[in-house]
């Protein structure tokens, strides 16, 4: 690393010698010593949080700064990470957590300080943790507990709905009040557990099999709202997975938010972002269920409308078959054949008359059109005649900016500075109006 730098700094790596003194300059010990530390590998390290400082938006800055200190004896340490990386951690973190990071030491060479430059992290006590799940999941898949085929379709119009939720939660409130919204005669059977905790997923389990008793339920939503990881972690438990893929109903897992992601969700048949949306898919919309009803009702009564009419025809096609086989029907027909050539030769004459008119009435409109083409085209080219003699006229010119300029004594336009001396009065005229001046400088060179 030193010998990269070695151009940048010009030489300021090197000592200078004082007699038998050796004195390096700041730069080239910074650097010395940086080039020492980064022999060190990467390595864990804990600690606090503090001094947490994140690139507002609209800030060009992509690295997150930090300390990270010791709860035991305040010994702090910078770090550095960059803000792209941090942001996909999604940890939620705020000054006084606890933290490992995994990093490398660095020195920032223009102000020597020490620091980790960090390139993982993740909540202290949490990483055995997410193995633990990571492990469950891989289990759970392999048994084929998260296969697509063994997932059942929701019925559109559930005899009633079983729910399983917190006592009082805002999640209960959320699903009951959407469900009865959108279809105000659904029927409901709610399991109360506790949805936290360590005794949380035995609760989870014993509701399962108690809802799955109830006769007539015909789908099963087990839902709570938001909160941290830990608070997800029995519907990560593998009871609670169990449970849920031995239902012989439907279940829908509708856990926390969008990014939250137990591992009861790829078990359940259905998995929906919130209790709200939860609600919206296992009703039907009230509004849609009768409109569908008056339609199919108005359908019913349109095709038996069209089958007796039908029918109808049917007998009046008979009836026509009998009339068109009399001899009066006959004479008729004769006499209708003789009056149609007669009209179809009067037809003839007036649709030759008419067909010369309108061949006189599109050539007067032919002329017409190519005389206004012309009187277009010849105001065309006076305007444009026009436009260019008011660009070349002088007074375009100097609408443009540029200015005559005369000399006083001799009224005559000047071209050329060196014409002029310092104190020559002058007179400038503009676009609009003119003024007098007096010349402070000559330069015969400026452009």
């Amino acid at each position: 690393m030193v010998l990269a730098e070695r151009g940048m700094y010009d030489g300021a790596l090197e000592p200078t010698w004082y007699g038998e003194r050796k004195v390096w300059s700041v730069t080239g010990f910074i650097l010395g010593v940086r080039s020492r530390i980064e022999d060190v590998p990467t390595l864990w390290v804990e600690g606090e949080i503090s001094e947490l400082k994140t690139p507002r938006p609209g800030q060009k800055l992509s690295t997150v700064f930090f300390t990270l200190k010791d709860p035991n004896n305040g010994f702090m340490l910078s770090c550095t990470m960059p803000k792209a990386r941090f942001d996909a951690l999604r940890l939620d973190l705020g000054d006084g957590d606890l933290v490992q990071v995994f990093g490398r030491p660095d020195i920032y060479p223009a102000r020597g300080t020490f620091q980790l430059r960090v390139q993982g992290m993740e909540h202290a006590g949490r990483g055995l943790l997410l193995q633990q799940l990571e492990a469950l999941k891989a289990k759970l898949e392999a048994e084929g507990l998260f296969d697509e085929s063994r997932k059942r379709a929701l019925p559109y119009l559930p005899r009633r709905v079983g729910i399983i939720t917190g006592a009082g939660a805002a999640a209960q409130g959320d699903f009951l009040r959407n469900v009865y919204e959108r279809f105000p005669p659904a029927k409901l059977v709610m399991i109360e557990t506790l949805v936290q905790g360590d005794r949380a997923p035995a609760q989870i389990v014993a509701a399962l099999r108690r809802i799955e008793q109830v006769e007539d339920v015909d789908v099963i939503v087990v839902t709570r709202g938001g909160g941290a990881f830990e608070d997800f972690l029995p519907f990560s438990d593998e009871r609670v997975c169990r449970a849920i893929a031995a239902c012989s109903t439907p279940v829908v897992s509708a856990i926390g938010h969008e990014k939250d992601n137990p591992i009861s969700d790829y078990v359940a048949d259905l998995r929906v972002s919130t209790p709200t949306a939860a609600a919206r898919t296992v009703v039907p919309d009230y509004r849609e269920v009768t409109t569908g009803l008056d339609r199919a009702q108005r359908t019913m009564r349109r095709r038996g409308s069209e089958h007796v009419e039908q029918r109808a025809d049917r007998l009046r096609m008979l009836g026509a078959r009998l009339t068109d086989r009399s001899p009066a029907r006959f004479v008729q027909e004769r006499k209708l054949w003789l009056a149609s050539l007669r009209l179809r030769g009067q037809g003839l004459v007036n649709t030759r008359l008419d067909h010369a008119r309108a061949g006189i009435a599109r050539d007067q409109r032919d002329l017409r059109r190519a005389l206004e083409s012309r009187v277009i085209e010849h105001r065309a080219r006076h305007a444009t005649a026009i436009a260019r003699l008011r660009a070349l006229s002088p007074k375009a010119v100097l609408e443009r900016g540029y200015a005559i300029v005369r000399a006083v004594s001799s009224g005559r336009v000047v071209e050329d500075a060196t014409a002029l001396a310092v104190g020559d009065a002058v007179q400038v005229r503009m676009a609009q109006g003119t003024l007098r001046a007096t010349v402070d400088e000559v330069d015969s060179h400026g452009e």
